[in-house]
């Protein structure tokens, strides 16, 4: 289980951030603790959107929320093996409860990214207990060590995104936009999480706007 965007065996940490290159001096640089995960059909990458262009109309735009996880305290009438309904920020999620669950436990869904690295910690000091990660767009992730993880445990660490919900009338490979501090752009994928999410990689600073390069998937 993901909690939040760093976990270990003992624990949750802070959020990474995306940095330029040039911030990363000193930082504790990848190596063979460092492993990539496999993408899942619903990841994107977001692109910001220049506004230079200010009579251009920006449509559809689509519902977006950070990663967030959803829970629900049983009541008497949940019945093991039935579906209970958790309340999300845009739609509803129905959950089917395990066998197991029982009336004042709770019930929770996670509505965000699956990692995209496991990343070992090594042995010895690590400057300013951060793990530097190079992503494949040549940003790099400064992934904050928990404090209560030791030196052999595992974290596994998500990309900092937003969940995207896509307009009922957009289909694959259509562009929408929607906003988090700035105006951005993502292609809809071909696979949706359940409540139509897809998950759109955040842009690291100074990315050319949306237009100007080719992809943004």
């Amino acid at each position: 289980q993901i909690i939040g965007m760093l976990s270990c065996a003992t624990g949750e940490g802070e959020l990474p951030d995306i940095v330029e290159p040039r911030e990363t001096e000193g930082l504790l640089q990848e190596s063979t603790c460092v492993t990539p995960l496999p993408a899942a059909a619903w990841v994107v990458n977001a692109l910001p959107v220049d506004m230079a262009e200010r009579d251009v109309v920006r449509e559809p735009m689509a519902l977006c929320t950070p990663p967030l996880t959803l829970s629900k305290t049983l009541e008497e009438d949940d019945v093991p093996g039935e579906s209970v309904v958790l309340r999300g920020p845009h739609c509803d999620f129905e959950i089917t409860l395990p066998m197991d669950a029982k009336p004042g436990g709770r019930i929770e869904y996670y509505l965000g990214p699956e990692p995209e690295y496991e990343v070992i910690i090594p042995e010895g000091d690590i400057p300013e207990q951060i793990i530097n990660i190079t992503r494949d767009d040549g940003s790099q992730l400064r992934v904050p060590v928990p404090e209560n993880c030791t030196p052999g445990e595992s974290i596994n660490v998500v990309p900092p995104s937003l969940m995207v919900q896509a307009p009922p009338e957009s289909r694959e490979g259509d562009v929408v936009y929607f906003r988090s501090d700035m105006l951005l752009a993502a292609h809809v994928p071909g696979t949706l999480m359940p409540g139509d999410y897809f998950v759109a990689r955040l842009p690291p600073p100074e990315f050319k706007p949306f237009g100007t390069q080719a992809g943004g998937r």
